[in-house]
């Protein structure tokens, strides 16, 4: 699903008043699923690897799904964060509140180029570790939690 830019547009009309400009953009953020950190503008799980290329745009980094098949050997969070400051990441997969997988912690180092975005991807098992089911993906950045994810594992069938 790829996010229109609605954000920008709304943000540059300066004849409204002052105060609805929050009110739009909590309410434009909130029905895109950011996930509510500052510096972080979206997240999403892939069944595709990065590329490790260079994107033009943030829109290009991955393909959103919700659903893994149970021969998949990998899963992916994919988030996109302003600019290219440092970051810690950590997510923990649950199924009915139990973890299943819980990732390393991965640190994040700040890039030295001027860059709006900056998309990283993280990998987690599937085939062999998670039993067709649903399963939610609890992420945590910068020791804060950063929205759970749902998602479905299918045996195909």
């Amino acid at each position: 699903m790829r996010l229109p830019r609605v954000c920008s547009r709304v943000l540059t009309v300066v004849d409204r008043p002052v105060w609805l400009a929050p009110i739009v953009t909590l309410m434009v953020s909130s029905a895109f699923g950011d996930p509510g950190l500052a510096g972080t503008r979206q997240v999403f799980l892939s069944s595709s690897p990065s590329l490790g290329s260079t994107y033009s745009s943030e829109y290009l980094v991955g393909t959103h799904v919700d659903r893994f098949h149970s021969r998949d050997t990998f899963g992916y969070v994919y988030i996109v964060f302003n600019g290219g400051t440092a970051h810690v990441v950590q997510f923990a997969i649950k199924d009915a509140g139990t973890a299943v997988y819980a990732s390393p912690q991965w640190r994040l180092d700040s890039n030295n180029r001027v860059a709006t975005w900056r998309g990283d991807s993280f990998a987690f098992p599937i085939a062999g570790k998670l039993d067709p089911g649903s399963y939610v993906l609890h992420l945590t950045i910068d020791s804060r939690p950063a929205g759970t994810y749902p998602f479905r594992v299918d045996d195909g069938r």
